[in-house]
Parts: structure tokens; C-alpha cells; sequence
């Protein structure tokens, strides 16, 4: 009966630390990619080389291979797993031409460079 009691409460204590939620568990904060914020974004003009945008974005989280006038900017957050504040993927798309920069495209697939 003993080595039951031991058996049940062993595999229970083995169960709940498998939970992601467990009390006091902590879960680190993970951030992917480069934070872009609106204010840098408003800095950008068109026509800026791509060193002038190096130097307010950062280097870009991706650079296409096969286009080498397209560069874009992930970013995203998630919380420790009791907060709600976790923020979906974010990708900004800068286009460059043999002028410099052309077009920033917004997750909502604006044009902020060229609004009229």
C-alpha cells in the first residue's frame, strides 16, 4: 500500500512540472528581430542611401538574396506566459532604387513614403 501511495504521489509531482504554467515558474520576456519605432520610421526620407538608413534603422533582419534592393525589418515580443501583452510579428519591407530609398511598406501594407 505504501509503495502505491509512493508510486501515485511521485507520477502527480512528476505531472505538474511539466506544466508551462506552473506557480512561480519564470519565463524569460523573448524579443525576435529589430524593435523599428515610428518615430525612426519618420526619419526615413526618400532618396536616403542605404548607409543613412543603416544608420537610424540598424542592419535590416533580412535581406533578400535574390533582391538586393528589398530589405526588411521583423520584429516581435512575447511575455512571460501569465501576461497578455504579447505582440504579433511586425515587418516592415524598405525598397531601394539606383536613387536611394523608394518605399517603406507598413504590416498594413501602406506606403508611408509616399502619401501624397
Amino acid at each position: 500500500m505504501k509503495k502505491h501511495a509512493l508510486l501515485i504521489s511521485t507520477a502527480f509531482l512528476l505531472c505538474n512540472c511539466s506544466v508551462s504554467n506552473f506557480p512561480g515558474l519564470y519565463h524569460a520576456e523573448v524579443q525576435q528581430g529589430n524593435l523599428v519605432e515610428k518615430s525612426d520610421l519618420k526619419k526615413l526620407k526618400k532618396g536616403m542611401t542605404k548607409q543613412q538608413v543603416l544608420f537610424v534603422l540598424g542592419s535590416p533582419s533580412f535581406k533578400d538574396t535574390f533582391n538586393e534592393n528589398r530589405w526588411d525589418y521583423f520584429f516581435s515580443r512575447e511575455y512571460n506566459a501569465d501576461e497578455t501583452k504579447n505582440h504579433p510579428m511586425v515587418v516592415y519591407t524598405l525598397l531601394f532604387n539606383k536613387n536611394g530609398l523608394e518605399k517603406i511598406i507598413t504590416p498594413d501594407k501602406n506606403d508611408i513614403l509616399n502619401r501624397g
